[in-house]
């Protein structure tokens, strides 16, 4: 059997995330503490001056807590996954399970990623739930969501909107049937956990 790990990305993020992992790893948490020059563990229990919900800090918490969680991982089993996948910002994680880096120079390399990442301001995302790409498409040629981009396929029913306005749902909702078919599709569109529209076609240089 072939044991394949997948890391997520950005929009997984929830206050007191890694609470389990921060004793069980201490050499880590000082390590990632010193790269970032702050205290993670604050950082992802909820920290008022640094929130999490804001991209400077969300892909760094979430890398770090996505390394713990493989670091747990492959103890419990004695050993590492044979292939390692991310998603997003998941793929940093993926890179330094194969040992393509180190824990720190990783987290590094986030960190610097995420600086002018930060900068980029408005726009959202957010999941269709129950059509097919095709489907959201041939709804996206309508004139009211000509905004509105596909940003990520993440399954034959799962397409994810990107949009320059702070909430695209207003906008995704739109790509419901108008006319149910029988049995109606479950199809909901709930916003992804960012705050900026990553994945977008249209964005400025320093959000590419």
């Amino acid at each position: 059997m072939t044991d394949v790990l997948v890391l997520p990305g950005q929009g997984v993020q929830r206050p007191g995330m890694g609470a389990d992992l921060f004793d069980r790893y201490p050499r880590m948490v000082r390590q990632a503490s010193e790269v970032l020059g702050h205290s993670v563990r604050r950082l992802c229990s909820g920290d008022p001056e640094r929130p999490l919900h804001r991209t400077l800090h969300t892909q760094s918490a979430v890398y770090v807590v996505n390394a713990l969680a493989c670091r747990r991982w492959a103890e419990d089993r004695g050993r590492g996954p044979d292939l390692a996948l991310g998603h997003s910002l998941g793929e940093y994680n993926a890179l330094c399970a194969a040992g393509t880096f180190g824990f720190q120079e990783g987290l590094a390399l986030v960190a610097r990623r995420t600086a002018p990442m930060d900068t980029v301001r408005g726009g959202g995302m957010s999941a269709v739930l129950g059509l097919t790409v095709d489907e959201v498409r041939a709804r996206l040629a309508r004139p009211s969501l000509r905004r509105l981009d596909v940003a990520a396929l993440n399954t034959e029913e799962q397409v994810v909107l990107t949009s320059h306005r702070p909430r695209p749902p207003i906008g995704v909702s739109r790509c419901r049937p108008s006319t149910p078919p029988t049995p109606p599709p479950a199809t909901r569109c709930p916003p992804c956990g960012t705050a900026l529209s990553h994945h977008r076609d249209r964005r400025p240089p320093t959000g590419r």
